[in-house]
């Protein structure tokens, strides 16, 4: 079979080589169908060479013995593929172009932290997860991918991405895969994370199968890290949690674009200020405790947008009182109480001040002109 593999690759805009550079035709996949041990399956694989190996000036490294490195063997692809399926699920495995029945590699598990680590390491020419395997063995899991040596393009939802060492990428099981490293040498270790919890706690953007960003300035933490966890010889909740912590910033802040903290964190103070205004013992300490913040951070994000935390109070208070004053409420005691004043006298000044009348002249610019028939 022709190695299309070799060949330049078009790009798009945004770096990614076009799904239509990738396919090509190949030895019909050998495919498991059985469910091993409950295991949802994202293969962990990459092709290698181009980038720096782990231990390099330019990459992270991974030393310890702890850091599931089991030694490299010949297989066959049928030994290989039943390998994979007990730590893995279901899936499909094309070996080496010019060696279809051959495959040279490993696969160590261990219990990290709370999460069951794989890293899978070969020489073959791809590994496809398809629809039939996921209605077989249904996707629990998505699976944080560290590039350990080798590179790799990963398609999943019609993209492709392409992982250098030391990249890192969320696959996941619930969506048709294809792992595609070309025959080269490749090693990936992966956390297995449990999909559901993940959704919850990092949002919807995580899942679909998304490379992180290996420029974003949260990567270098993220590294760090997931190798102490790595290294570590006893399992460390600490480390784990600071994990997938990480991966919520990272995946928030995907969320919300490129939103500085200080104008995510102004946003929300004013959407929770306009839902609870009226309440006339809300107040700045109550709002932070809500945003889980300090007071002192609020004032000072509040002040950053040009205003204290009271002015804006009042000003979505009074805003309120006026807009139910020309909706021809004619209680104006009621309305300043249920604007959030407790203070009538308080209520008027502020008022007045805002809107240059009184509460009661615009009350009666709410009401139509003596004669004047109103459709």
């Amino acid at each position: 079979m022709p190695n299309s593999l070799d060949k330049d690759h078009s790009r798009t805009d945004a770096g990614k080589l076009r799904i239509s550079d990738l396919q090509r035709s190949c030895t019909k996949p050998k495919l498991c169908h059985n469910k091993p041990i409950g295991q949802s399956i994202v293969i962990v694989l990459a092709s290698s060479l181009e980038r720096p190996m782990l231990g390099s000036q330019n990459a992270p490294s991974i030393r310890s013995p702890h850091c599931l490195s089991a030694e490299w063997r010949d297989y066959h692809v049928d030994d290989y593929t039943s390998l994979l399926r007990k730590v893995c699920g279901s899936f499909g495995v094309d070996a080496r172009l010019h060696e279809r029945d051959k495959v040279r590699g490993a696969v160590e598990t261990r219990l990290i932290s709370r999460f069951e680590t794989v890293t899978v390491s070969l020489d073959a020419h791809r590994v496809v997860r398809d629809r039939k395997m996921i209605r077989s063995d249904p996707g629990e899991h998505l699976f944080l991918i560290f590039q350990k040596e080798g590179k790799s393009t990963i398609i999943q939802e019609d993209r492709a991405s392409e992982l250098d060492t030391g990249d890192f990428f969320i696959a996941d099981a619930a969506v048709p895969s294809e792992f595609v490293y070309g025959g080269r040498r490749s090693s990936q270790v992966s956390f297995h994370l449990p999909r559901e919890e993940m959704i919850a706690r990092l949002g919807k953007a995580c899942v679909g199968g998304k490379e992180i960003c290996r420029h974003d300035p949260l990567v270098p933490a993220l590294t760090s890290v997931f190798t102490r966890l790595i290294e570590a010889e006893a399992c460390s909740a600490a480390l784990g949690e600071a994990l997938i912590n990480i991966l919520c910033a990272y995946f928030h802040a995907q969320a919300h674009g490129s939103e500085s903290a200080s104008n995510h964190l102004y946003r929300r103070a004013v959407d929770r200020l306009e839902a609870r205004a009226r309440d006339a013992s809300f107040g700045i300490d109550t709002l932070a405790a809500d945003l889980g913040v300090s007071r002192r951070t609020l004032q000072r994000v509040f002040a950053e947008h040009g205003h204290g935390f009271t002015t804006r109070l009042q000003a979505i208070r009074l805003d309120c009182a006026r807009s139910r004053l020309l909706g021809g409420e004619t209680n104006i005691l009621g309305v300043a109480y249920d604007s959030g004043f407790n203070d009538l006298s308080h209520f008027y000044r502020l008022f007045r001040d805002r809107f240059g009348v009184a509460p009661g002249q615009v009350k009666a610019l709410s009401k139509p002109p003596a004669g004047r028939i109103v459709a």
